[in-house]
């Protein structure tokens, strides 16, 4: 458990009244569902993975996520909140969407593993787009340990990203375009 020390405007009247601080609380409970989500997803994606590589990424990034889950919570704690999420309609729309090309590409080929890394990395942006502007909210707000959690969290999600790319473009593309229907 993190030892958060005293935010200054964290329990002050003015900081929890702003439409501000409505709005981090919304994007929170929202990247809650996001977490908990994509643990059972990533579980799903290593079971249908052929590289390697590609299933121990989704193995430690699964980790990670449950790591998140943890720090979110954390967060929701320290702002005195119930742990309650909100369905993310943006991440529920792209987690439909891998599921759809998933179902579409031939089982057991580097085509369902380009694929998989295209719909994880569009997870991923989606999930560094609101973590980089939490943190916004978080510093503006002048809840500063609470960015630096969630910054860290949003170092994760993008250093996966970039390994993402490399596992991509080392191998799984070049054997997807070897691959005849």
């Amino acid at each position: 458990m993190t030892s958060w020390g005293h935010d200054p405007l964290l329990h002050s009247q003015d900081s929890g009244s702003t439409l501000l601080h409505q709005l981090f609380v919304r994007e929170m409970r929202c990247l809650y569902w996001t977490a908990l989500s994509l643990v059972d997803q990533y579980k799903q994606w290593e079971e249908i993975a052929e590289a390697r590589e590609l299933k121990r990424a989704l193995a430690v990034h699964n980790h990670q996520t449950k790591q998140h889950v943890n720090r979110i919570e954390s967060v929701l704690q320290h702002l005195d909140l119930p742990l309650a999420f909100e369905e993310s309609v943006g991440m529920k729309g792209l987690i439909k969407e891998a599921r759809r090309t998933m179902s579409e590409t031939k089982e057991k080929s580097a085509q369902r593993d380009a694929a998989l890394i295209l719909c994880w990395q569009r997870i991923e942006h989606y999930e560094i787009a609101t973590y980089g502007g939490l943190v916004t909210f978080a510093e503006t707000l002048q809840y500063h340990l609470i960015a630096d959690i969630l910054r860290e969290t949003l170092k994760e999600e993008k250093e996966m990203d970039e390994q993402l790319s490399a596992i991509a473009a080392r191998y799984i593309n070049t054997g997807a375009l070897q691959e005849t229907v």
